[in-house]
């Protein structure tokens, strides 16, 4: 568990976090791409304009989510629990969000 901590534009490119709870996180234009987050949970987090293009994201919390101008791009969003998140201006072009809760 990781809860109010600051990582901006730090990468995690092809990072692998499963089952990683970060609560409260500021983690603003990071890069994720190719991550998985598989059973994860992000809660009242903010990746405003974050690089998540082509990650993995299965059975994850994202409640409350911050991802303004974030890209999701080819993004496998699968089961997630998205409710009060934020996507004003992201990219989700090609982003699979099968069997969530927006």
């Amino acid at each position: 568990t990781i809860t109010d901590s600051a990582f901006p534009n730090a990468s995690f490119a092809g990072a692998i976090l499963t089952d990683v709870r970060g609560e409260d996180l500021r983690l603003p234009w990071a890069h994720f791409v190719g991550a998985a987050f598989e059973g994860s949970a992000w809660p009242d987090s903010n990746m405003t304009g974050a690089n998540l293009a082509g990650a993995r994201l299965v059975g994850v919390d994202m409640e409350r989510l911050q991802l303004a101008g974030a890209s999701l791009q080819g993004a496998a969003l699968i089961r997630v629990k998205a409710q009060e998140i934020n996507l004003k201006r992201a990219n989700c072009t090609g982003a699979d969000f099968s069997r969530s809760v927006l």
